[in-house]
């Protein structure tokens, strides 16, 4: 009997399901990549106030010094609600990168 099964009655066997990863969602607007991140997953890659809520949308973009920064976008209870704020952001990004270009 593995670590992932227990014993229940007499002969009958329990399978503990293992909690399915949630599918990553990303978007990449020029440097700018925004992603849904599930909190409760991956707590270490969001920021502690973001850990609130389920679901957090953040931005990851390059500095002048060549690392990365982080950004919070918004935090959800629902993965469609961080799904909707990460489309807006995107059109956000893509409409200033469009004004830019224009100029």
């Amino acid at each position: 009997m593995s670590d992932k099964t227990q014993k229940a009655g007499d002969d009958a066997e329990v399978v503990k399901k293992q909690p399915r990863k949630s599918s990553d969602y990303v978007r990449v607007v020029g440097d700018v990549r925004i992603s849904v991140v599930n909190t409760r997953q991956s707590p270490n890659d969001v920021p502690k106030k973001a850990r609130d809520k389920k679901w957090a949308v953040m931005a990851t973009s390059p500095t002048k010094s060549g690392g990365w920064k982080k950004a919070t976008i918004s935090m959800n209870d629902k993965k469609y609600d961080a799904i909707r704020a990460l489309l807006d952001h995107e059109i956000a990004l893509k409409a200033a990168e469009n004004d830019k270009k224009s100029e």
